[in-house]
């Protein structure tokens, strides 16, 4: 809900490191394009040299799930590599609420079984 502007990288574009920044791109530099990082004071060392800027290598994406205040998306496990990514969605094959007892619930959901998938972009 608080995201305020956020880069979503893209494969060549540059964003700039700082302790501000660095946690939000952490996992990309270090997990997905296999970077060594080193922070000491103010300054970040990436792969032993001071860095300021850092260029990615490969495309990104922030995924947010439907249910926008329980999913579990980008907002936890941060940004997806476009490597991982193995198709798209087009159709709903289920749906259904959790009720105040935790069992499902698809008293008005079943309307949405089998309809199309509208994208809002």
């Amino acid at each position: 809900d608080n995201f305020k502007l956020l880069k979503i990288p893209q494969k060549g574009d540059s964003v700039k490191l700082n302790l501000y920044t660095l946690p939000l791109y952490y996992r990309i530099i270090k997990v997905y394009e296999k970077n060594n990082i080193l922070v000491k004071g103010k300054k970040i060392y990436v792969n032993g040299d001071l860095t300021r800027y850092y260029k990615f290598k490969s495309n990104y994406y922030f995924v947010v799930g439907d249910n926008w205040n329980n999913s579990f998306d980008s907002r936890y496990f941060g940004f997806v590599p476009e490597k991982l990514i193995k198709g798209k969605l087009y159709i709903v094959l289920g749906s259904f609420d959790i009720d105040k007892n935790g069992k499902r619930d698809v008293s008005d959901k079943t309307k949405r079984i089998l309809k199309k998938i509208t994208w809002w972009i």
